[in-house]
């Protein structure tokens, strides 16, 4: 029906909306150390060239960071000083701001994130060539006004999408005669052939 589709978007549908999608519109501002590891550095020891820490040492040094951050060192600068992640090295170790539903991060780094509160410093979580400690600043949801436009957009999408689930579904096409699909020939042969 395409009055689904056509519904005007009023602002209580608006509201419902908001109150319950927050969390989509809400976004954690995290700082970040990596700690990265190779326990298999091809070349072998060449001269001049340091040695890549292993995972035991980067684990140790790891959890000597978070001592540190634990203990009121400012985890910024903590950063600047051992991370190995350039960019947000640069930047005292601010990531830009991550939602729940972001799927850019593996699930063991998300929910390390979000089991934290404003302040919080993470255990180090391992991943492939690294660990990662993760600073909480704040969880932030943004007021209904601020994202309102998203909203509506949102819902319209919502609208339309179903629609169209309507429209495939009374739009399907169907054989009455079986014999049809089984046919191996044209039914109908061109003039010229036989």
């Amino acid at each position: 029906d395409w009055q689904i589709a056509r519904k005007p978007v009023m602002p209580e549908d608006q509201r419902k909306y908001y109150d319950e999608h927050k969390s989509d519109y809400s976004s954690a501002k995290v700082k970040v150390i990596f700690v990265n590891f190779n326990d298999n550095p091809m070349g072998g020891g060449t001269a001049g060239v340091k040695k890549p820490r292993s995972s035991a040492e980067a684990e140790k040094l790891a959890g000597q960071i978070v001592t540190q951050a634990r203990g009121g060192k400012d985890f910024g600068q903590l950063a600047q000083q051992y991370s190995d992640d350039s960019e947000s090295k640069a930047k005292g170790g601010e990531l830009p701001p991550i939602k729940p539903s972001d799927t850019a991060l593996p699930a063991e780094m998300k929910s390390s994130i979000f089991a934290l509160k404003a302040g919080q410093v993470s255990d180090p979580v391992r991943q492939a060539g690294g660990f990662w400690i993760f600073r909480m600043g704040e969880f932030a949801t943004p007021a209904y006004d601020e994202v309102k436009d998203e909203i509506y957009k949102a819902i319209q999408e919502a609208r339309f999408r179903e629609w169209m689930d309507e429209v495939r579904k009374s739009a399907q096409v169907e054989f009455k005669d079986q014999r049809y699909l089984d046919e191996k020939e044209p039914a109908i042969q061109p003039p010229g052939l036989k």
